[in-house]
């Protein structure tokens, strides 16, 4: 299977007293995983109340349980392909950020181990801040939120409906994107529970295909840790983003059923 190469962008957090570094540190150079990516496999998966599976994982000391939904898989180290993409992911978050978990959709990850498909499309992924991860945050889910968003907001989307001046600002952000380089496209909402933002990259695969990734992403805490959970798909125009961060909301609610404080 493929890696992709070159420098990778993700959601790097810092926690000092009550406050967030700044943009370019939350966004740092972490979200890996791009074209050929798997998870840690951090044990056996089982089923969620809402029927996809969930693996048993940690942030530092903390037990915690990632959900993914029902027609994703999770990926593992005992195969081949998956672990050579794993490690690729470990030494691009080396020193920032630590992958809990990952998922890809199941007839993708299927054809992916084939050869049948040169690069994954749709995944699932669970990051936390290695420098952080054993520690408690004083603050609670609501302001952590509010926080970040703080400190992303460049940008703000209008994800319901997509206005047409977001749509444009979207579409040209997309349009100037070189070869294995991205953008922030800004922050899409601020809720009690998380703050939502969107990354594109332009990506070049070992086969020489180009594409274009949407990671839609969700900076929150569960069990008092930082936890970001992203979607990754195949950007196919502005609507893209309000399907995927439709689709993270409703597994970012998932994930708090599944580990009540």
């Amino acid at each position: 299977m493929q890696v992709v190469s070159g420098e990778p962008l993700g959601s790097v957090g810092a926690w000092q007293g009550h406050g967030v570094t700044s943009s370019r540190a939350w966004r740092g150079r972490g979200w890996a995983i791009l074209l050929a990516i798997a998870s840690l496999g951090l044990g056996a998966a089982s089923a969620n109340a809402e029927g996809g599976p969930r693996i048993d994982s940690a942030i530092g000391d903390r037990p915690v349980v990632l959900v993914f939904p029902s027609d994703y898989c999770v990926m593992s180290r005992d195969h081949p392909s998956d672990a050579r993409a794993i490690g690729a992911v470990d030494a691009a978050l080396a020193g920032t950020n630590e992958l809990l978990g990952m998922a890809a959709k199941c007839d993708e990850r299927e054809s992916w181990h084939s050869g049948r498909l040169p690069t994954l499309n749709a995944m699932v992924q669970y990051q936390t801040n290695l420098q952080m991860r054993g520690t408690d945050l004083p603050v609670d889910r609501a302001e952590f939120a509010k926080l970040v968003c703080e400190q992303i907001s460049q940008n703000k989307i209008d994800v319901e409906g997509i206005l047409k001046e977001a749509k444009e600002r979207i579409e040209s952000a997309v349009e100037g994107i070189e070869v294995n380089s991205s953008n922030f496209l800004g922050t899409l909402e601020v809720e009690p529970s998380a703050c939502y933002a969107a990354l594109v990259q332009k990506l070049k695969a070992e086969t020489g295909e180009v594409k274009t990734q949407l990671a839609v992403y969700a900076s929150t805490i569960i069990k008092k840790r930082i936890l970001f959970t992203y979607l990754f798909r195949e950007y196919q125009g502005a609507d893209t983003v309000v399907q995927l961060s439709g689709e993270l909301k409703d597994l970012v609610a998932q994930l708090y059923a599944a580990n009540p404080e």
